[in-house]
């Protein structure tokens, strides 16, 4: 399932290379250049100084202003969670640099207030998501640079935006997850060097760290046990017990400095927190096991548009 997943994007990456104007501009260039018998050195030298050919120093790249959504694989972990059927094909969690910072979040959603947590953590979390990336160029051929990258992200999933198919409200257990990603990865670019006006195709593998949080109650209804009422219990606070193994894939553009880049993140099965309704009587007949620990497994599909290069 995984390397089917991978084969796919890898596809995708390379039909959006191939539809590049800039890396078509470039080919045909290349044919329409006119022969010349003697070159000036000065004239690569020139080539070399604007970029075109890439950069031979190392840099450093920030990501921010992006586009996130988060897709599982598999079964749903709020599934996992409750045994809730209308929890069983859900399967998205959209966000926004916008909307997905603790700045710009409802009291009623910022869980550090509730959690009275210290001003460094409701600094640290409310920051909006940021990359920093450290590029170093290898001169080869194919292998044309590797990088150490560090990347803070954050998720908001609600049950209302992961169920499917629910009629009423009370249908569907209370639940609020936002979850905090630090990952560290190490990447290796190739085909194309970094530079100006190139289009660089990487892939990378590392380990992310998550906080989570999970506001978690229950609503009055026939299927769930006679004692609960629509009400939140207090809130959860998980984070992953070891480090999860995550692949990263993706393509970025530069102009002059700023780019874009598409790229994914592959999580991998390991768990990621405890289950707060593990062992608890949530409903007479649930669809399937409750389990005990919940994995996050899936990827993130990452669109920034605010990419800049200091490679001058």
């Amino acid at each position: 399932m995984r390397s089917c997943l991978i084969t796919k994007w890898i596809g995708l990456v390379l039909v959006l290379l191939l539809l590049s104007p800039g890396y078509w501009d470039k080919a045909w260039a290349q044919e329409d250049a006119p022969v010349e018998e003697t070159a000036d050195p000065t004239d690569a030298a020139d080539v070399a100084s604007s970029g075109g050919t890439g950069v031979s120093d190392s840099f450093l790249r920030i990501g921010f202003y992006e586009w996130t959504t988060q897709r599982f694989q598999g079964i749903h972990p709020f599934y996992k969670m409750t045994g809730n059927k209308f929890f069983k094909e859900g399967n998205t969690s959209l966000n926004s640099t916008q909307d997905n910072t603790g700045w710009f979040l409802d009291p009623p959603q910022n869980h550090e207030i509730d959690l009275k947590s210290s001003e460094g953590t409701k600094l640290a979390h409310g920051l909006p998501p940021v990359s920093l990336e450290w590029i170093m160029p290898t001169g080869w051929n194919l292998l044309t640079a590797h990088s150490l990258a560090v990347y803070y992200t954050n998720t908001w999933l609600t049950d209302q935006t992961a169920q499917n198919g629910a009629k009423r409200l009370s249908d569907v257990p209370l639940i609020e997850l936002r979850s905090h990603y630090y990952f560290l990865s190490y990447s290796v670019y190739g085909l194309f060097p970094p530079g100006r006006d190139q289009t660089e195709l990487f892939y990378g593998f590392g380990f992310v760290y998550i906080e989570s949080t999970i506001r978690n109650g229950l609503r009055s209804h026939g299927t769930i046990n006679k004692e609960s009422r629509d009400r939140f219990m207090d809130l959860d606070h998980y984070h992953s017990e070891q480090p999860i193994f995550f692949q990263r894939i993706g393509m970025t553009t530069s102009a002059e400095n700023f780019g874009i880049t598409f790229e994914l993140y592959l999580l991998s099965d390991t768990p990621a927190m405890r289950n707060p309704f593990y062992k608890m009587d949530l409903l007479p007949t649930p669809e399937t096991t409750i389990a005990k620990r919940i994995d996050l497994q899936g990827l993130l599909l990452r669109l920034t548009w605010g990419v800049y290069s200091f490679w001058d």
